[in-house]
């Protein structure tokens, strides 16, 4: 199957979706839930028929840098369409609509121009599947409360300001968003608990690698910010700007741990 088409589909879904939320804070209404899941339903469907076109070869997996942020922008929108079923995360589907017309866009226009892909396909065991699967569902959820961290970290600062918030005024309260960002940061905590000791029950051969020992590093980093910040929320009553930032923090320590060793790996060194 020419993955293009899916893709493009997927897009196209997206961008509706992207329209529509930006006129809804234009005309300062609140999308009704079933509106928003009719437009990511198909474009859910379209964007794993694409993730399954360019991720399975005949050679095996192609986890190459742009594929695997495809599929965790898929990951990404079923995380918030299951979120939803509890959670008032209206206010996130903008951004995870951007995000996944970003990945799917920059995969079609690399394949596009490129002949072979930057990552040999290979042969996934178990053990790694079950590694790289808890390894993308947390950081997908982290990625959530990144995007919920800049909400609340922008409106309580116009509030501060007492600046006017005319375009906040279809979230939730402050409050309710900031427990919102808590039940993420507990979820992806826990699941990137998971992944790290599966990575280093799995993957301790391929410790001794540098790059890979940069990965590592950087990961238990990332989970040490959010272990000290989710800490000092319970001792201390972290909140508000201390808990956005070191949000944030621990999420850039985590892109790096990931995307950046991969993109050293596949483009600057150029190995599979």
């Amino acid at each position: 199957m020419n993955p293009a088409l899916p893709g493009l589909i997927a897009i196209f879904f997206y961008l509706l979706g992207s329209y529509s939320q930006v006129r809804n804070v234009i005309n300062r209404t609140v999308a009704s839930q079933s509106d928003l899941v009719r437009l990511l339903l198909p474009a859910l469907i379209f964007h794993g028929l694409f993730v399954y076109a360019i991720l399975v070869t005949e050679s095996g997996m192609d986890l190459s840098f742009f594929n695997v942020a495809v599929l965790i922008s898929l990951t990404i929108n079923i995380s918030v369409l299951l979120a939803s079923i509890r959670e008032p995360v209206h206010n996130l589907y903008l951004f995870v609509f951007l995000i996944s017309i970003l990945t799917v866009g920059s995969c079609l226009a690399l394949n596009a121009f490129t002949a072979s892909p930057s990552a040999t396909p290979r042969s996934i065991s178990p053990t790694l599947l079950l590694h790289i699967v808890v390894s993308v569902v947390a950081y997908s959820i982290l990625t959530l409360a990144a995007c919920q961290s800049v909400l609340v970290l922008t409106m309580e600062r116009r509030i501060r300001n007492r600046a006017a918030i005319d375009v906040f005024h279809v979230l939730p309260p402050l409050e309710s968003l900031e427990a919102m960002l808590f039940r993420f940061l507990w979820a992806g905590l826990a699941i990137l608990t998971i992944s790290i000791v599966t990575g280093f029950v799995f993957l301790a051969d391929k410790f001794s690698e540098h790059l890979s020992q940069h990965h590592t590093v950087l990961s238990v980093a990332s989970w040490v910010v959010y272990s000290s910040l989710l800490a000092g929320h319970i001792k201390f009553g972290w909140r508000g700007v201390t808990t956005t930032r070191w949000s944030l923090v621990a999420f850039v320590l985590l892109a790096l741990a990931y995307f950046g060793t991969k993109f050293v790996i596949e483009f600057l060194l150029q190995r599979g």
